[in-house]
Parts: C-alpha cells; sequence; structure tokens
C-alpha cells in the first residue's frame, strides 16, 4: 500500500511501502456470564458462554463491598476461570469480553454473585458458630433441601459491644411446598428460640421470622442466632431462597 498528497497542481511524491493483512474472520459476539452462584467458596470458578472464532478472553472482577478490582485476567484460554488465591467475602459484578485477531467484542452484561464468609469463620470471635452454617448479615441466597442434605442453617451474630440484635428472616419456596419445610430458630449454645421472641407471618409460598421493633439480649444466647431449615422425612426436593436483615445495638 502506498499513499501520497496532492495540492492545486500537482501530486507529492509516493510514500514509502507498507503491508497490512487484512482478515475476513468476524469480531466474536459478546459473551454472557454465567457463574458462580452465591458461594461461600473462596476461590469460586467464573463461567461464561462460549464465542464463536474467539482465541482468548478478558475477564475483569470487582468487590463491589470493598470498591476494589480483584480478579483480572487479559487472556484466559477457554470459557471458566478459577483464581488462584482466596477472595474477600462480599457483593461481586464479573464482566467478560472476546477477543480474536479482528478485534474484541463489547464487555458483557454485569454478572451479581455473592461470596459469603466461609461456614467456619467467627466475624466476631464469639467462637460459637456451628461448622455446618452459612453466615448471612443482611443478603440472600438460594438453595436447595433434597433427601440427601435435609438441613440447612444459616446464622447472624453480635458482639460484646453491640449485645442486642434485631433480626428478620424470610423464605421463599421457588420450588416444591413450604408446607414440608420445618424452620426454627437456635441461639449459639443450640438452645431453641421460643416464638415468644419473634413473629412468624405467612405469605403464598414464603414465611418470615422477625423480631419486629423488639431486640434481643444477645449475652444470653451466645452472641448468635441460627435459622434452622428442615425437611420433612419422605418430602420431594424444595428449593428456596432465604434472605437476612439484622440490626445491632449497645
Amino acid at each position: 500500500m502506498w499513499v501520497r498528497a496532492w495540492n492545486g497542481s500537482q501530486p507529492g511524491d509516493w510514500s514509502a511501502p507498507h503491508s497490512c493483512v487484512v482478515s475476513s474472520q468476524a469480531i466474536p459476539a459478546t459473551p454472557s456470564v454465567t457463574g458462580p452462584a452465591d458461594t461461600s467458596d473462596a476461590t469460586p470458578t467464573f463461567r461464561w458462554t462460549e464465542s464463536g472464532g474467539a482465541t482468548h478472553y478478558e475477564l475483569w472482577v470487582n468487590n463491589r463491598t470493598t470498591g476494589a478490582r480483584v480478579v483480572y485476567q487479559g487472556s484466559v484460554d477457554g470459557a471458566s476461570y478459577t483464581p488462584t488465591a482466596d477472595l474477600a467475602s462480599g457483593d461481586h459484578s464479573v464482566w467478560v469480553r472476546a477477543w480474536n485477531g479482528s478485534g474484541r467484542s463489547n464487555w458483557s452484561a454485569r454478572y451479581d454473585f455473592v461470596l459469603m464468609a466461609p461456614a467456619d469463620s467467627d466475624p466476631n470471635g464469639t467462637n460459637n458458630v456451628r461448622s455446618d452454617a452459612i453466615w448471612l448479615p443482611n443478603r440472600s441466597t438460594t438453595d436447595r433441601l433434597t433427601s440427601d442434605d435435609e438441613t440447612d442453617y444459616y446464622y447472624v451474630s453480635a458482639s460484646a459491644r453491640y449485645p442486642r440484635i434485631q433480626f428478620s428472616w424470610t423464605v421463599e419456596v421457588t420450588s416444591g411446598n413450604l408446607s414440608d419445610v420445618v424452620l426454627s430458630l437456635e441461639d449459639g449454645r443450640g438452645a431453641e428460640i421460643s416464638v415468644g421472641n419473634y413473629s412468624v407471618t405467612r405469605s403464598g409460598n414464603s414465611v418470615t421470622l422477625s423480631t419486629g421493633d423488639r431486640y434481643l439480649l444477645m449475652r444470653l444466647r451466645g452472641y448468635q442466632v441460627n435459622l434452622k431449615l428442615q425437611l420433612l422425612p419422605g418430602a420431594s426436593d424444595v428449593t428456596y431462597r432465604v434472605s437476612n436483615e439484622t440490626d445491632t445495638s449497645v
């Protein structure tokens, strides 16, 4: 390829030659992020749809709770990536785009998920956390009760500095029957919290357990409240979404 300039009377000299390759390959389509779901796994696997003709993918993950970019990979082979270092818990957003020799796609639509504190964490140093419980303060997650995994626990906790707590747990059954699920509350010592300490409101296929305007004195409760979900014997599988709102006070 050569180029030269003209003015009103005559052309200039031709430029030095320049070589280029014109590719007939189309820019790859924009991928869609498909995972992970809400999890307590500190090294979750990020997944997305494959884009035809892509040679590699660019991955970007932000922790919205802290505002920090926690994962960036400029060239990922294939449609998944698992970080090698643990990520901090919090609300996360994920984007990915595809590349080939002709260029890059647009960034994918934002994909959000929650990385929950691991089950054996003890954020307030109370040392009363069940090994099979998931920390769930002021957020929500989706899970499933089956005949092989018939009991789930979630918990919130308070510290000695903030010894009183208000809470509201809501469980919505999205597949199956709410009547097949038994809900109860336990404290950090494993003792059941009686219904007189909270109210129960049912609406359709959801139920809310709430202290309302009342506070529980947490030093009498082992500084912890556990929500227990249990599938009745012989019942069909149940998929549910559980959410929590918590407020602590001195």
